[in-house]
């Protein structure tokens, strides 16, 4: 929390290749599910690196509480430090769900699918992006047929989790040319600027001919995301590594110049465009998603203790008759 915000913006800058330097240090090929920012040592408990990384993960239709978790994590640490290791007691449909290659609907193992908050239709992809602080971030569809209308667009995947999720996402699909829109935001409160960047992604293993079929696609899929929202950016991906938090917020800094010179469309300057901006509007979404999840988690509660309180009271009346 002391740290220079010169020195802290040259630091954040080097998370992405910190965590490619993790990932194959670990033997982990795809991105961590999850990230947190500390600001001090009292920050870094059990309890509350769990109450923040709870909204990022999924249990197959299962809610459990930050105590649940805790308990069931000390459970694991005594288990490990004992040689007779005591069976898992979590439920067998406790699984944290990732997607694959093979599925079609956004089921990615992120915030988008806690609570009710789970888009198949492109067009709820596509507005829950659009918003400023939306439920997702991103979205990938994937070139399928001739798409007329948004209607037509198939949901690969979609979150919370900005460019590194989008990334993993981009690797799981090799052979699959996907369309997708990112919403990148700079600064928090009054001073967050908005801007949206639109992705071509060609997997790696996509043979030509079906690369220049699904590709001829590309203007349709642009001119639908960009009715949903103002495209600043585009960018056509041909490897995995074209898509990196630092190249996709070089490009909008670049677009920025560029509006400002020429078209006179945003009056700030390109520093307000940084990497240590990005994250702090990206901790804004996150704090906000969280909230919305616990209203849900708040509301279904109040709902089922009204509906326990409703049978009960019928049963007392059945009695009494």
């Amino acid at each position: 929390q002391d740290c220079p915000p010169i020195a802290r913006g040259r630091a954040n800058e080097l998370t992405a290749s910190v965590q490619q330097i993790l990932r194959e240090g670990t033997g982990q090929a795809e991105a961590f599910h999850a990230s947190v920012e500390v600001k001090g040592p009292e920050e870094v408990t059990v309890e509350r690196l769990l109450e923040r990384v709870l909204p990022f993960f999924v249990v197959d239709h299962q809610e459990y509480s930050v105590q649940w978790l805790q308990s069931h994590y000390d459970r694991q640490l005594e288990e490990a430090q004992s040689p007779a290791a005591a069976p898992d007691t979590a439920p067998p449909e406790a699984s944290v769900r990732r997607s694959t290659a093979g599925e079609s609907s956004a089921k990615r193992g992120t915030v988008f699918e806690m609570g009710t908050t789970s888009f198949d239709s492109g067009r709820d992809a596509l507005k829950a992006v659009a918003e400023s602080l939306g439920a997702w971030n991103w979205v990938f569809f994937r070139a399928t047929g001739d798409v007329v209308a948004v209607e037509d667009l198939s949901v690969v995947a979609g979150g919370i989790g900005s460019v590194e999720e989008m990334q993993s996402c981009y690797e799981e699909h090799p052979q699959d040319v996907l369309f997708g829109l990112l919403r990148m935001g700079f600064g928090q409160g009054r001073l967050r600027r908005t801007k949206y960047v639109f992705i071509h992604a060609i997997g790696d293993k996509v043979p030509a001919v079906t690369r220049g079929k699904k590709s001829a696609q590309r203007p349709k899929m642009e001119e639908l995301m960009g009715s949903y929202a103002s495209i600043s950016v585009t960018m056509e991906l041909l490897t995995t590594s074209d898509l990196t938090l630092k190249s996709v917020v070089d490009r909008v800094r670049r677009a920025v110049v560029v509006d400002d010179d020429v078209l006179d469309r945003d009056k700030a300057t390109p520093s307000v465009f940084s990497m240590e901006a990005f994250q702090q509007a990206l901790q804004e979404e996150k704090k906000s998603r969280m909230e919305e999840i616990r209203a849900q988690r708040k509301l279904r509660m109040e709902q089922s203790e009204a509906t326990s309180r409703e049978g009960s009271a019928y049963s007392d009346r059945s009695v009494t008759s």
